[in-house]
């Protein structure tokens, strides 16, 4: 601006210098013209006179002497007319002069303004720029105080993530610690179950002589206690279970809702049952075959289904020349057949609870659970040989735990509130639909509730696992 104000100051000094030269053109030009005319005119008359001396003398006789007169005349008046007139033509020329000057004037003035304002939107472009400058560089410094703060964060968090880094490292190396400690854990426990199978099996023979003479003593004291008779087969015993004629109350309101409502069954006839669960060698001696997971002779077959069960009993009917009970196609059977079978759940819970001589146990035998039972908390997730765990008040074996016991039965959720409604059911056998069969007694794999005598389970009749196992019963005693 101040650059553009000087320019400005020197062109007014350059008018007011123009206008002096003009005014002094003004002063010299008349006085130019007149001294013009004046050196014309003596150049004229100088011209005349060198003419006339030059001539022979002869103008200046006869008749040329007043041509010669008119024309020294001629010449002395037209340079006093030309005199006279040449100042109106010299002020027009003046005025044209001043006209052309006032144009270039007014062009040099014009010229000046266009750059003044071409230098007022320079300098205001230039300001806005500056501005805009300005305000790029708060940005950038505020950019800056940004990208410092997350540096900062970036910073913290970087050292929070190798605290970490650091714990978890910590942590990595204790757990494989531990995972060492565990595995030698492990290797010591399989070297103890290890040395436990071998003794296991040396004391095997030993156990089952001290089991057929605790089972001869037993069947004698359970004679006479209960007045039950024994029918013995090859590898199992089964003892006559009297409850022809007698009720009992079947379920529990306090647990499970298909345990409800507590019902009263009656039987029409006595039945027989298995003293114990079908051992492992008991089912290989009938089918060739041992499908069970954990391995032992005097342990009870399992990862059997309830087809591969009825099948089983169909095999030992025949085997002992007795009528085969099912029909392998469709899975029915009949109860009046003097085969093997699997027991309905109302004889397996009579049994279980012993009918009216129950103490009211809610395991079978006892309130005690490690007493009758293999279960969760002492089967070291494994099941054991059969009989080795007090019997119930009727001498059978492990209808609490160690595996659970196929039944006879469909399994139906409402079906105690049916046998409710009839009042007093005689020899119940299940619902006559459903897609699943009942099991009872719980397993090793259990916890102390399902090892109730009362408790419920269920599963598809072709499942298999290594906590499924059965055990027997006959019926038709007259025709045994």
């Amino acid at each position: 601006m101040e650059q553009d104000v000087n320019n400005i100051k020197k062109n007014e000094l350059e008018e007011e210098k123009l206008r002096a030269e003009i005014e002094l053109l003004r002063a010299n030009t008349k006085n130019k013209h007149i001294e013009g005319d004046l050196l014309k005119f003596d150049i004229l008359k100088k011209q005349a006179e060198n003419k006339e001396i030059t001539t022979n003398f002869k103008w200046s006789n006869g008749k040329y002497k007043y041509v010669i007169g008119g024309i020294v005349i001629v010449c002395l008046i037209v340079p006093w007319i030309i005199s006279f007139f040449f100042p109106f033509f010299d002020s027009q020329k003046l005025k044209n002069e001043n006209q052309y000057l006032r144009n270039v004037q007014q062009l040099k003035l014009d010229s000046l303004n266009r750059q003044l304002s071409l230098k007022i939107d320079e300098t205001t472009a230039l300001h806005e720029k500056n501005a805009r400058i300005q305000k790029e560089k708060i940005e950038l410094s505020r950019n800056l105080l940004d990208l410092d703060e997350k540096f900062k964060e970036s910073k913290k968090q970087l050292k929070t993530v190798q605290e970490e880094k650091l714990q978890k490292e910590k942590r990595i190396s204790a757990l494989l610690k531990q995972k060492n400690n565990i595995t030698a854990e492990r290797e010591k426990n399989e070297n103890l179950a290890n040395d436990y199978k071998a003794q296991t099996e040396k004391s095997k023979t030993k156990i089952k002589k001290v089991q057929e003479v605790k089972k001869i003593q037993e069947t004698q004291e359970e004679k006479k206690k209960n007045k039950t008779t024994s029918v013995t087969n090859s590898s199992n015993t089964m003892i006559k279970i009297i409850a022809a004629g007698k009720s009992f109350q079947m379920g529990s309101d306090k647990n499970g809702s298909d345990e409800q409502p507590v019902h009263t069954v009656k039987f029409t006839y006595d039945f027989y049952i298995s003293r114990t669960e079908v051992t492992q060698g008991e089912y290989q001696e009938i089918t060739g075959k041992n499908p069970s997971y954990f391995k032992g002779d005097n342990l009870p077959v399992e990862e059997v289904s309830w087809r591969d069960a009825i099948k089983f009993c169909n095999a030992k009917s025949r085997k002992h020349g007795k009528a085969p009970c099912y029909n392998e196609k469709t899975g029915e059977c009949n109860l009046n057949a003097n085969g093997y079978r699997l027991p309905t759940e109302a004889e397996w819970e009579y049994t279980a609870r012993l009918g009216l001589k129950s103490k009211g146990y809610n395991y079978s035998g006892s309130n005690t659970i490690e007493k009758v039972a293999w279960n969760l908390n002492n089967s070291m997730k494994q099941t054991h040989p059969v009989g080795e765990k007090m019997p119930n008040e009727s001498g059978i074996f492990d209808m609490s735990g160690n595996v659970w016991e196929w039944c006879n039965d469909l399994y139906g959720g409402t079906y105690y509130e049916l046998c409710k409604n009839k009042g007093i059911v005689p020899d119940p056998t299940g619902p006559k639909e459903g897609t699943e069969h009942v099991l009872r007694g719980g397993s090793w794999l259990n916890n102390d509730e399902n090892c109730r005598s009362a408790n419920r389970y269920k599963s598809n009749f072709d499942n298999r696992s290594s906590y499924i196992g059965f055990r027997l019963a006959q019926g038709n005693i007259e025709n045994r």
